[in-house]
């Protein structure tokens, strides 16, 4: 479901949005980026009714 090239291993579930969130290791900082399908939509868990 997930795009290749994302860290799986570090992603979770924020509650304030309802979608998975990774750490990326970029060249200069760490950041919480979206995990996102290959077709580049956010993984988010279906709202709730």
């Amino acid at each position: 479901m997930a795009a290749t090239g994302q860290d799986l291993q570090s992603a979770r579930l924020l509650p304030e949005d309802g979608c998975y969130w990774y750490l990326h290791n970029g060249p200069v900082e760490v950041t919480l980026v979206p995990l996102r399908t290959p077709r580049g939509n956010p993984i988010c868990t279906a709202p709730a009714a």
